[in-house]
């Protein structure tokens, strides 16, 4: 839930439009970083095209978040059951009887 919170954070501040790459400030720190860590520095996260992809993708991670938020809720109860379906179980097979 935490990682997909976050992830939501990060695409809110996701910025819209492509990366200058005429920019020679952007280029050199992009080769340096490249240089020192092998991967693409300044570019390393995408962009979104358009609003409409960044509202889009904001909305099914919080459709998401929703969703497991709902599931959590459902757990205690879930657990609950199998814990008196367990205990029914036990007390009617002979070995559980016989282990108590």
């Amino acid at each position: 839930l935490a990682s997909l919170e976050a992830r939501k954070e990060a695409y809110e501040n996701r910025r819209i439009g492509s990366p200058d790459k005429n920019n020679p400030f952007s280029a050199a720190v992009n080769f340096f970083g490249k240089a020192v860590t092998g991967h693409s520095v300044v570019n390393n996260h995408p962009y979104f095209d358009s609003r409409q992809e960044k509202r889009e993708a904001i909305e099914d991670l919080e459709s998401q978040i929703t969703d497991l938020k709902a599931a959590m809720v459902q757990t205690p109860d879930v657990i609950d059951q199998a814990q008196k379906n367990y205990n029914a179980f036990v007390a009617r097979v002979p070995w559980g009887q016989a282990a108590n």
